[in-house]
């Protein structure tokens, strides 16, 4: 199939990938979402918007529009995953 299309068992035909709270299991589309849209993993499997820097993010990195859900101090002195970008990685998240 062509980018931004799978092929379902159940249809064996090209299809959209899916988007806004689509099945992405391993019986669904195998994991992948539309452009813009992240599998949210275990235990929903379903695509959700990709996260904007500084948001919450549980770890899966392609959650994160930057790719990079990284552990550290929040703005309220706990701890906790937020999407960052590279060069706040590189100066301590200042």
């Amino acid at each position: 199939c062509a980018d931004g299309l799978y092929c379902p068992n159940h249809s064996s035909r090209c299809t959209a990938l899916p988007a806004d709270g689509g099945d992405c299991s391993f019986m669904g589309s195998n994991y992948e979402c539309a452009p813009g849209w992240a599998c949210s993993q275990y235990p929903d499997y379903r695509c959700t918007p990709r996260l904007d820097d500084g948001a919450a993010c549980n770890g899966y990195d392609e959650l994160c529009l930057s790719n990079e859900c990284q552990y550290g101090m929040l703005p309220d002195s706990g701890y906790g995953y937020r999407c960052v970008r590279c060069s706040q990685m590189a100066d301590g998240g200042r």
